[in-house]
């Protein structure tokens, strides 16, 4: 029995460890600090940022400070408590393109043009889908959940890093959520893991 249990436990340490988050803060980037910008997000609720624009906004300069050699250096929302410039005049209907099936990703044309006015290393662009869920309290399942997509855009070559994770707005979730993947997706943009080469077999 307490080999079972022992067996069991070692199951549990590993699975924990698999599922931890793949980052080790504050990032190891040799003393240099990168800027990142906000740019508009894409969401399916008209009153999205005027719910959810602190909640975002924290998290990011949450994630940010945690990183230590990143900087929350550019916003286009407001940001309580710290001195972050905004970005005006962003044309947020050409900012995103609707591709198949009703998905949206960033222009990167335009997301690399705003960069190009700023000192930001990259671009965080936002998609999310929020209160799909009921109430608080009526504790109803449903299909839909809300979820939170991370486009990273390098500002010098356009490649972009994607994340995603499901979290819940209207219970709290999405600031442990958003913080998450921010710091799970500039670790991958500055740590990439590199992609082993595979030999072709000696022709026969």
């Amino acid at each position: 029995m307490k080999k079972i249990l022992l067996v069991l436990i070692t199951l549990l340490a590993l699975t924990s460890c698999k599922s931890a988050a793949k980052y080790a803060t504050p990032f190891e980037t040799g003393g240099k600090t990168y800027n990142v910008a906000l740019l508009p997000w894409k969401t399916d609720t008209m009153d999205f940022t005027t719910k959810y624009r602190w909640t975002m906004t924290q998290a990011i300069k949450d994630a940010c400070k945690q990183a230590e050699t990143v900087k929350f250096a550019w916003s286009a929302y407001p940001v309580n408590g710290g001195d972050v410039p905004l970005l005006e005049g962003i044309d947020t209907e050409k900012l995103w393109i609707r591709k198949q099936y009703g998905r949206y990703v960033p222009n990167i044309d335009d997301v690399l043009k705003i960069l190009s006015k700023t000192d930001a290393d990259c671009a965080l662009l936002y998609d999310m889908s929020a209160d799909n869920g009921g109430p608080v309290n009526e504790g109803s399942s449903y299909s839909r959940s809300d979820y939170i997509r991370l486009y990273l855009v390098d500002a010098k070559s356009g490649k972009m890093t994607i994340k995603f994770i499901r979290t819940d707005f209207r219970r709290g979730k999405a600031f442990g959520s958003a913080k998450k993947i921010t710091l799970l997706t500039l670790s991958e943009w500055l740590f990439p893991t590199p992609v082993e080469s595979v030999e072709p077999e000696a022709a026969k």
